[in-house]
């Protein structure tokens, strides 16, 4: 058995406890189990309240770890789909150019065999219209184009009232895309093969640096 004993309750108000010393009065042992009983509680409570806030704490700080960690794994995983899609788009206009030049090579031949003095004639109209008013106007187209357009663009002279000046030359040194044309203010030289030619050109070039490009990418493993 616990004899009485002097104890301070220090959650006792202060008053009532110098009250309780002044009158000389000691705690019993229902009373002591009570204060020891309570203290334990508070204690436990302010564990608890403590243990709480360190473990919430802990765990912000792990999920702004994996936070930061899915974030940095996504941002490399966007990454790898942009250079995807870069060289997805690489190897698609490298196909439509390869394409494009196939076509080319094989549709030119034909349309400057064929269009050829319908190209030739477009210039020529153009010209004069630019060269009304000159005192002499000379053109020279091959002997084939000469005999396609002389008819048509004797017509378009009357019509500009430029035929006493106009004279019109069929040149053997012309191809039939080819037309030279001299007049008081200007000139023109135009071949439509040429034209073509250099179209053809600019897609080889362009073709092959596409795939030079190519080339280097698989030499960097992309």
């Amino acid at each position: 058995m616990i004899s009485a004993m002097r104890l301070q309750n220090f959650d006792e108000d202060p008053a009532k406890a110098a009250r309780r010393a002044s009158a000389g009065k000691s705690y019993d042992e229902d009373e002591t189990r009570e204060m020891v009983r309570a203290a334990y509680e508070r204690g436990m409570r302010e564990g608890r309240s403590q243990g709480h806030a360190e473990g919430r704490a802990e765990a912000e700080g792990e999920m702004d770890a994996a936070l930061a960690e899915s974030l940095q794994a996504t941002a490399a995983q966007l990454d790898e789909l942009a250079r995807g899609a870069g060289d997805h788009r690489a190897a698609l206009e490298a196909q439509v150019l390869e394409f494009t030049l196939s076509v080319c090579d094989a549709v030119f031949p034909e349309l400057v065999a064929k269009m050829s003095a319908e190209r030739v004639g477009a210039q020529v109209r153009r010209a004069l219209k630019m060269a009304i008013g000159s005192q002499a106007i000379r053109i020279r187209l091959s002997p084939q184009t000469k005999d396609v357009l002389a008819r048509e663009l004797g017509h378009r002279m009357e019509y500009y009232r430029i035929e006493q000046a106009c004279r019109i030359d069929a040149d053997p040194d012309l191809a039939p895309g080819d037309v030279r044309m001299e007049w008081d203010s200007g000139s023109l030289e135009y071949a439509y093969e040429t034209v073509t030619g250099l179209i053809l050109e600019e897609l080889r070039k362009t073709h092959a640096a596409s795939q030079a490009a190519q080339k280097e990418r698989g030499k960097n493993g992309r």
